[in-house]
């Protein structure tokens, strides 16, 4: 039996499902974001377009970062265990 203050196992992280679709958003929102900025500089108000997109290109960065610090956590857990 758990402790009280122990984490359900699905919170120590996504499954390799969970990750590739994902991955696949991600492209997906980068494809649809830059087909939308490109016809944005074609219409020459790039400079409006990016500046009301801005939240929405920091959330497509975000996943990419937490995967990164996902990923240093579980090197430095490795290193630390050795």
């Amino acid at each position: 039996m758990k402790a009280r203050g122990d984490f359900p196992d699905r919170v120590t992280g996504p499954d390799e499902r969970i990750v590739r679709w994902g991955w696949t958003i991600w492209l997906a929102w980068g494809a649809l974001g830059a087909a939308v900025a490109l016809e944005d500089h074609r219409a020459g108000n790039l400079a409006f377009g990016l500046i009301l997109t801005a939240p929405f290109w920091a959330l497509w960065l975000l996943w990419p970062a937490l995967r990164a610090l996902r990923r240093a956590a579980h090197f430095r857990a490795a290193r630390r265990s050795r």
